[in-house]
């Protein structure tokens, strides 16, 4: 009977510890996982080429998600469009936005849209409506190994 409700209770953890990226379904402007990332886990993220002025953004949600910091920020203009980096999280609610920031004149720029998000091999390829594709994966208990890096 032990044996039984251990079994279940892994499955039911295995489960829980699963995280899906998804395309925010209301306005379709931001990604996110669809539920909290926790400490010890952490993210592989590289892009294979942003477009001039744009900006993609990872930012740590406050309480409800009702405002948001600034976690990972990654500039065109600094790494000339690509870029690999890997990081390790905090336990929180995340989610990433592409800006254009090419004409900016607020605090930020126009949101560039996710048209297509898809999974391979547990690593997302997330494009934009401007062309740009960033790929996501998220790992588990095991440190990162690298800064951001242009390739």
């Amino acid at each position: 009977m032990n044996r039984i409700l251990l079994f279940f209770l892994c499955i039911l953890s295995l489960k829980v510890s699963a995280a899906e990226l998804m395309i925010e379904s209301i306005l379709g402007n931001t990604v996110a996982f669809d539920r909290s990332l926790m400490s010890g886990e952490y993210l592989d993220i590289s892009s294979v080429g942003l477009r001039k002025g744009e900006v993609f953004r990872f930012h740590k949600c406050g309480p409800k998600c009702n405002t948001a910091t600034p976690f990972k920020v990654y500039r065109e203009a600094e790494f000339s469009g690509r870029w690999s980096d890997s990081f390790a999280l905090e336990n929180g609610e995340y989610y990433f936005w592409l800006e254009d920031a090419s004409g900016k004149v607020a605090k930020y720029g126009e949101v560039v849209k996710p048209k297509m998000l898809t999974i391979k091999d547990g690593t997302y390829a997330l494009e934009f409506e401007s062309g740009s594709i960033v790929k996501i994966r998220l790992n588990k208990s095991i440190q990162p190994t690298a800064k951001a890096s242009a390739d």
